[in-house]
């Protein structure tokens, strides 16, 4: 299986041989490695990262791969374009994490806590937020959904927006958030 060229192993993958598809994929994984790692700075990230594309690629049904996956001859470019989206979307993953755990730790976004120094309690702050960001407004539902643990796909299935318009209200409200709560503090 090694000595067939990356244009026979695709095609034999784009079939429905999955044994030519990790014999493509073991051929390329130093470099997709080295690459996710250069982006991430970590190897375990980079490593979980090179396994998702690995994940998504080899449970598509046989049946799906010619329309799913249209890889011209450049096999090992594609493959690093998936690595490379795959790396964004584990550090968004990670940001958003960070950020809400930042809400969370640094202005004790807690319901059961006591009231703050200005005697709002976490009900009270949460109404200031979402009456700065405008309830009925794209930027209060992401924040909300976003708050109450919807993912980014399903806040964009569930509003009709598309993933990244997501991200960028969910950054925009978030930092609406953040000088709300710096003036509660």
């Amino acid at each position: 299986m090694n000595a067939l060229s990356d244009a026979k192993l695709l095609q034999q993958f784009l079939c429905g041989n999955d044994e030519a598809f990790g014999a493509l994929f073991l051929r390329h994984y130093d470099y997709l490695y080295g690459y996710a790692l250069q982006i991430l700075q970590d190897e375990t990230a980079a490593e979980e990262v090179i396994w998702q594309v690995y994940v998504k690629f080899h449970s598509c049904p046989p049946a799906q791969r010619p329309q799913r996956f249209r890889i011209r001859e450049n096999i090992r470019a594609y493959l690093r374009g998936a690595v490379r989206y795959g790396c964004l979307d584990y550090r968004r993953t990670k940001a958003f994490q960070a950020s809400k755990s930042s809400l969370d730790d640094h202005y004790h976004l807690r319901e059961e806590e006591a009231p703050v120094e200005d005697g709002m309690n976490y009900a009270q702050m949460c109404d200031q937020i979402m009456h700065k960001l405008g309830r009925h407004s794209q930027e209060g539902k992401v924040f909300a959904m976003r708050l109450e643990g919807y993912p980014p796909d399903e806040i964009a299935k569930n509003l009709r927006i598309s993933r990244q318009n997501v991200y960028s209200t969910w950054h925009r409200a978030r930092h609406k958030a953040q000088s709300v709560l710096r003036n509660c503090a």
